[in-house]
This record gives structure tokens, C-alpha cells and sequence, in this order.
């Protein structure tokens, strides 16, 4: 009996330390992140990166207003740029057979820009599209690689921060 009572004291011993252990690793954590919010915030430049992280948002924002009702992908995720791919593709084949060339223009520009195989696809839109509309295509091709290229960095830098 002795050596039963021996084991069931020593786990009741083996459990407080634990409990001690896992109660102190607790305290030193919540230490620390207190300890290091408080040097992040005691940082001279912590208000002017906030202000440099709101102006970033800002713009991201009135980019992406400014660019219509279409969503753009999330430049992270590889399946949300083929559906923008081939949602904006759609969109500039319908609005230009509508007639309507400058909106057509935009979208087809906006998918070749995402394209990783932009020379395939330019040569593509060269045989399927009228010299017009494909000189269009050319003409506004770098303004929309410009805003893709601000979009992906003001995500990238949010997301990160």
C-alpha cells in the first residue's frame, strides 16, 4: 500500500510544479509582450509610421474605388488572380463587342497585366482584335501595369504591417 501512496503523492507533487511552471511561463510571456509593446510605443518614430501605415491604406483604398466596381484579387493568392484574369478578359471582349472601347480597353489591359505570360497573350489580342482596338490595348498598356504595380505594393506593405 505504501508504494501506491508513494506514486499517488508524487503526481499530486509532479501536477503543482507543473501547474507552478505553466503559471509562471504565463506571467513572463504576458511580461514580455508588455515590456515590448510598451518599448514600441516609446519609439520616437511609432506615431509617424502609423500616420506613413493610414496614408498607405488611404491610397490602396482610393485606388481600388477609382478602379470601378470590379474587385481585384488578393495578389497573394494564385486562384484569385486566374478568376480576375479571366473575369476581366470577359469583361473587355463584352464591352467592346458592346461597343463601348474605352471600358473593353481598360479590362483587357488590366488582364494582360496580370497575365504571367503578357507576349502570348498580346499576340492573341493582336489576331482576335481590330488593329484599332488592339493599338488601344498598347497605347494604355503601361498606365495600367503602373496601377497593378502601386495595388500589389500597397497590399504587399499592408498586409505586412
Amino acid at each position: 500500500m505504501s508504494s501506491v501512496q508513494g506514486s499517488s503523492s508524487l503526481s499530486a507533487f509532479f501536477r503543482e510544479h507543473m501547474l507552478t511552471a505553466a503559471s509562471v511561463a504565463a506571467a513572463a510571456f504576458v511580461g514580455y509582450c508588455i515590456y515590448f509593446d510598451h518599448k514600441r510605443r516609446c519609439a520616437p518614430d511609432y506615431k509617424q509610421k502609423i500616420r506613413e501605415n493610414r496614408r498607405a491604406a488611404a491610397k490602396a483604398k482610393a485606388l481600388n474605388s477609382s478602379s470601378g466596381s470590379r474587385s481585384l484579387p488578393n495578389f497573394a493568392d494564385v486562384s484569385e488572380i486566374q478568376a480576375f484574369f479571366l473575369q476581366e478578359v470577359q469583361l473587355g471582349e463584352e464591352m467592346i463587342a458592346a461597343g463601348n472601347l474605352e471600358e473593353g480597353t481598360d479590362h483587357i489591359c488590366n488582364a494582360v497585366t496580370v497575365c504571367g505570360q503578357q507576349q502570348q497573350l498580346l499576340q492573341i489580342f493582336e489576331q482576335a482584335l481590330p488593329p484599332e482596338h488592339y493599338a488601344m490595348v498598347i497605347q494604355k498598356l503601361p498606365e495600367a501595369k503602373l496601377v497593378i504595380k502601386l495595388i500589389r505594393i500597397f497590399t504587399i506593405s499592408l498586409s505586412n504591417n
